[in-house]
């Protein structure tokens, strides 16, 4: 997981009108930048994250459009696995 979470990252920084974790998760696979199983298991994964913060399932976690705090949230997770 923490490979994937690496590549979503460094994707963000990159990505031209950025929307949210799991548009960037869907367009990646659409970029072949990861692999059908692989999105499958970053959907599961951001879920289980939403769910685990009593996030509905279209619920932000952050205001639309605004990278940042996305790509600090990815690095302390990428921490976390390291």
């Amino acid at each position: 997981m923490k490979e994937l979470l690496i590549k979503v990252r460094d994707y963000i920084k990159t990505e031209e009108g950025f929307c949210g974790l799991c548009a960037t998760v869907w367009e990646m696979c659409g970029d072949d930048k990861i692999t059908k199983e692989e999105y499958g298991e970053l959907k599961k994964w951001l879920n289980d994250v939403r769910e685990s913060k009593g996030k509905m399932h279209a619920d932000y976690f952050w205001k639309t459009g605004f990278k940042s705090p996305r790509i600090v949230f990815l690095n302390k997770e990428i921490k976390k696995l390291s």
